[in-house]
């Protein structure tokens, strides 16, 4: 027998003073713990990335020299610590459990103390480890021991300004940040201006204030509640291609020259940065005011002084407009908007906001009328408090009041002009655009009574269903139809019957359906999720990828050109629904991560056995068949192969599927004793290996083959019964077989059969329809004889042992037979 030699973490020597002072901290999701030399080849790709190259102080060129350096400076730090000296650097290697259960290198965290109590926060993460909440949950490990046991009682992190993701990475775990400071972080290769958090023992380890967001708010053209046309308008945040060919008009230099963007490029990028500044410490939302047939920023709406604790329930506005925009009513539907939006409850996604404050000089008059427009209210006239210390000027202040949140006996002010309620422009009185789609073969259109019966004759019962529930009756049918028209009415969702094309065999016939959701999630306004479901008979005929091709395009076709005009869309699937994500792969679609844990086996149960989903998505202006056709490049599906044993059994070797008996068989070989002596360990197989530990390992060689990473076959008899498994692992890289065989199946020659067979095929060229490898290696441990007699059987030839590396199931050590072949090893056929 074989397996997977994966490396385990090194351990480092229990008697040195660093490992005597460091502290391996373990929490949920990630373990702390003391730097050894191992950990090199992950500290070089980590500071060779390019985030980290371009944000942290890692010396360039970055190698195994330095590597090793900073294992050794890392050690030294807590040899100080040991001998008393509380300036040691507190530095930890992040690990995080890879599939297999095994803890992996992610990163490294430190704190470093300056004096006075006060440490410094230095963190870095794998690139294979970001956007997982890793470096979260380390930094909440290493906080809490640096001021528990380490000493320190405030912490500061240090962000290059632009370094976003590190601003928010602090930002989540309760530091608060200046504005940005000249000359923060001298380095060797450039000196950034910096971010400094501060976080104090005993602070929260969450986010302090809100982090503000300008989401989308889109409105349709119509008429204010004095019966004003108000032009279609969207706002949303501002980009870096929002920079104006010129700077402020003699208007917005007299009386907003602080707001108006500049034109200069290095100076817009800074007045870019200041807006973000402010809504990432909860201060402010800053908005662009455009024309949504070009989306071009004509002007600016802000609300500003959220949060403040003298000022509850409180924001002050300011705006202006680009002459381009004045005179175009664009203003006034933008004030509507973000006024709406300001009084929606938080708990709908607004701002929750009961008084917005105002003020303009005296001489504004165009601010004066946009004021009284949106329906605010003259509060007073103050005296010479605008304009210059060289030419005061009065300004009038203004108020607009959430009427429905005043305190009982609160004075009126006056009635606002009503407000258009904010909706995607997508969204019509008569409900979302709807068209009919025609492709290849395929007709994509509404669903309509005459589908009921198609609908109701689905077999409910077919494994298709397990991820997508299906009519099971008239009645049901019926409501599925009528409820498809409500919500494309309502605006938050839109399906397709998928039908057969006139002149094709299955015209007319219900293949499937399409459906898009979250269209009215006023988070997520420029993003819809896509779901689908295939008639059985219809299965593996490339129905869901042929319309796919009419929907996608659709999705982010401009409104004004009749489509939805989204720019990113999702997918998810069950962890299991390996066919679904062999469709989303090959309609160009990327998976972004996976939610562990996310739904139960049985919904009756929710505490017992879940499952994981997978999330994906398509980003407009993404090259779909690039993706698609890398994915089929890099995916090493199992082909079925046959082979005879030396006493003339014949065989058959095909992937491994999720059906009950496949499963069954899975579980009694990974309990068998004798498997569990030779394969047994820490996140291996064991004497109670589930079901559900099948059911992962099966989806895990599905999800390995289409990326490239792993290929297996199941080893099958003449009647389909699984016998045991065979596989390569890291095709191209470590090119590592491994084996294992059912109890039963033992002593019939099948390894050696088998063995000799993927061999063949592996080492077979790729246009020979082989995998093209130039060399398999293979393993044992030393006793193992049945398993060193089919590897030598086969021609493999021995290349070292490696003393005492394999752990056995009971604990022990034993040395690591090595081997392996070569292409011209291979005997002639």
């Amino acid at each position: 027998m074989s397996q997977d030699q994966t490396a385990r973490p090194p351990q480092p020597a229990t008697s040195s003073p660093a490992a005597t002072a460091c502290p391996t901290l373990t929490g949920e999701r990630v373990r702390l713990r003391l730097h050894d030399a191992g950990d090199a080849p992950a500290i070089v790709e980590t500071s060779n990335d390019p985030v980290a190259v371009e944000w942290t102080t890692v010396p360039q060129p970055y190698g195994d020299g330095e590597a090793q350096w900073w294992v050794g400076h890392m050690h030294a730090g807590w040899e100080k610590r040991a001998a008393g000296d509380d300036s040691g650097v507190m530095g930890w290697a992040v690990d995080v459990r890879d599939e297999a259960g095994e803890w992996t290198f992610a990163g490294q965290v430190e704190v470093r103390p300056i004096g006075g109590g006060v440490g410094e926060m230095g963190l870095v993460l794998h690139p294979d480890a970001r956007g997982r909440g890793v470096m979260a949950a380390a930094c909440r490990l290493a906080m809490g021991w640096a001021t528990a046991q380490g000493g320190l009682e405030v912490l500061h992190w240090k962000s290059a300004v632009g370094n976003w993701a590190s601003r928010r990475a602090g930002w989540r775990l309760g530091f608060r940040f200046s504005p940005g400071l000249r000359a923060l972080m001298p380095q060797e290769r450039e000196t950034f201006d910096g971010w400094l958090g501060v976080w104090s023992a005993g602070d929260a380890m969450e986010p302090a204030h809100p982090w503000r967001e300008a989401v989308v708010l889109e409105a349709p053209a119509g008429t204010d509640g004095r019966g004003r046309e108000v032009p279609a308008v969207r706002l949303r945040a501002f980009t870096e291609g929002d920079r104006p060919a010129s700077g402020p008009d003699e208007l917005g230099q007299r009386f907003m020259s602080t707001a108006v963007p500049p034109a200069d490029e290095a100076a817009y990028g800074t007045w870019l940065t200041g807006l973000r500044e402010r809504m990432a410490s909860g201060e402010a939302v800053h908005w662009a005011v455009c024309d949504p047939t070009t989306d071009e920023a004509l002007g600016g709406v802000s609300l500003f002084r959220l949060g403040h604790p003298y000022y509850p329930g409180t924001a002050q506005l300011a705006f202006w407009m680009h002459p381009a925009g004045r005179g175009t009513g664009l203003l006034h539907a933008g004030l509507l908007a973000a006024m709406d939006h300001a009084f929606t409850p938080e708990a709908e996604g607004g701002l929750g906001l009961v008084r917005i404050a105002s003020g303009c000089e005296a001489a504004n008059h165009g601010s004066i009328g946009a004021h009284l427009r949106a329906g605010f209210r003259v509060v007073g006239r103050e005296t010479a408090s605008a304009g210059s210390l060289e030419e005061l000027d009065d300004a009038w202040t203004f108020e607009l009041l959430n009427e429905a949140a005043l305190p009982a006996g609160s004075v009126p002010g006056t009635p606002p002009a009503a407000l258009p309620a904010a909706a995607p422009r997508g969204r019509a009185e008569a409900g979302l655009p709807h068209p009919v789609l025609e492709g290849e073969g395929v007709v994509l259109r509404p669903f309509t009574e005459a589908d009921v019966p198609a609908l109701a004759a689905l077999p409910g019962a077919a494994e298709h269903w397990r991820y997508m529930g299906a009519p099971g009756s008239e009645a049901e049918a019926r409501e599925y139809v009528a409820q498809r028209a409500r919500r494309r009415i309502a605006g938050t969702d839109l399906t397709w019957a998928v039908v057969g094309a006139a002149g094709t065999d299955e015209a007319g016939e219900l293949l499937g359906a399409v459906n898009l959701l979250g269209l009215a999630d006023r988070h997520f306004p420029d993003t819809a999720e896509v779901g689908y479901w295939v008639n059985p008979a219809h299965r593996g005929k490339g129905v869901v990828g042929r319309a796919l091709d009419l929907v996608l395009p659709f999705v982010v076709k401009p409104v004004a050109q009749g489509g939805l005009g989204r720019h990113r869309v999702l997918a998810t699937t069950h962890e299991h629904n390996v066919a679904s994500q062999h469709v989303l792969r090959r309609a160009g679609f990327t998976q972004w991560g996976t939610e562990p844990a996310a739904h139960p086996v049985d919904a009756a149960d929710p505490a017992g056995e879940r499952y994981a989903i997978t999330h994906w998505h398509w980003l407009a202006g993404t090259d779909r068949a690039r993706v698609a056709r890398a994915a089929r490049e890099q995916a090493l599906a199992p082909c079925t192969l046959e082979c005879t044993t030396a006493d003339g059994e014949e065989l058959t070797l095909s992937a491994l599927t999720t059906s009950d008996e496949d499963l069954a068989r899975v579980v009694e070989a990974c309990r068998d004793p004798q498997s569990v002596h030779w394969l047994g360990g820490p996140g291996r197989i064991r004497p109670d290996y589930s079901r559900q530990d099948a059911r992962g390992y099966a989806v895990a060689l599905a999800a390995g083959a289409a990326e490239g990473t792993w290929v297996g076959w199941a080893i099958r008899s003449a009647d389909g019964t699984v016998l045991g498994m065979i596989d390569v692992q890291g095709p191209g890289q470590r090119n590592l077989i491994g084996y294992w065989v059912h109890p039963d199946a033992r002593r019939r020659g099948i390894v050696t059969a088998a063995l000799r067979r993927v061999v063949r095929h592996a080492l077979t060229p790729r246009e020979a329809n082989g995998m093209g490898l130039h060399r398999l290696a293979i393993a044992h441990a030393r006793g193992n004889e049945g398993s060193r007699r089919a590897i030598e059987a086969v021609g493999f030839h021995p290349v070292g042992t490696l003393r005492l590396a394999e752990e056995l199931g009971d604990g022990s050590l034993v040395d690591l037979q090595r081997y392996d072949l070569l292409p011209t090893d291979l005997p002639a056929e």
